[in-house]
């Protein structure tokens, strides 16, 4: 879906359109939306690093990405993975995408994009300078050098099948969703999300995460969400920030102070049995 900010007296307030209202004025080849790949409210280095230690002893991680909009973020993460773990990333595929709006399901299967020329720079980047592995760009479309990299252009990109079959789209509202999310070692990316969601189904969902998800998992936000409180939902439901921006976990269970351990218990039984 888009996302609209309608103007207030005193406020914004969020709302909502569907994306198939709005096609891209630049060319015919994608569907328009607000998403980007690599959004820059989150360090990917440090996240498939902090991924990478935390399941190093895993056999499989369930990432789960929320809310995935035209597939964008969804693939980031995918190139982010294969191209800095190699054939350790395996275990973290196929990355489950899912989004309630069908429309928007349907372009990101598609994998047709139109990137400004600063977004591919920041591709390239991320990628370790691979980025041919994954994208086909630009002249695949028949566009002329000399418009790939000017100022203002829309450069049209393809994934290609090797990253798109990392990617799995489904339909899904995370509201009615949450029983379908792996227990244990899971990774839940629920950015530019929340703030959209009722006051009481966002603290319903918090709730429920918490319930559902264990302490191997993990809840990544985005600045939007932050900015607006989120974490502070999940933090009463049991949850904490880790050293990395953005990225949850569930709080650790605290082990019992000493002079309430079991073995002070009973050493104070056995003491008060020989008064």
């Amino acid at each position: 879906m888009q996302i609209t900010n309608q103007i207030t007296t005193n406020r914004i307030t969020p709302s909502f359109r569907m994306y198939s209202e709005h096609r891209s004025n630049v060319t015919s080849y994608n569907y328009w939306t607000t998403t980007k790949f690599f959004r820059d409210d989150l360090n990917w280095n440090d996240f498939v690093f902090m991924m990478h230690n935390k399941y190093k002893d895993v056999d499989k991680v369930n990432i789960q990405c929320f809310a995935c909009s035209d597939g964008e973020e969804p693939f980031s993460l995918a190139m982010k993975l294969d191209a800095y773990l190699n054939e350790k990333s395996a275990k973290f595929f196929p990355i489950v995408a899912k989004d309630f709006d069908k429309t928007n399901i349907y372009y990101a299967k598609k994998g047709v994009y139109e990137v400004r020329p600063a977004e591919l720079c920041d591709i390239e980047r991320e990628c370790d300078m691979r980025m041919s592995k994954y994208i086909t760009v630009g002249n695949a479309y028949r566009v002329h050098p000399n418009e790939l990299y000017s100022n203002n252009s829309m450069i049209p990109v393809k994934i290609k099948n090797n990253l798109r079959e990392k990617v799995l789209f489904k339909h899904a509202d995370i509201l009615n969703d949450v029983q379908n999310i792996p227990k244990s070692n899971t990774v839940l990316m629920t950015r530019n999300m929340w703030p959209y969601l009722p006051a009481k189904k966002q603290v319903f969902l918090a709730k429920e995460l918490a319930k559902q998800l264990d302490e191997s998992s993990l809840i990544v936000l985005g600045h939007f969400e932050i900015s607006q409180g989120t974490h502070k939902l999940l933090e009463e439901a049991g949850f904490e920030m880790t050293e990395i921006y953005g990225i949850m976990c569930k709080k650790a269970k605290k082990f019992l102070p000493d002079e309430f351990s079991d073995a002070k218990i009973m050493f104070n039984k056995i003491k008060s049995l020989k008064k």
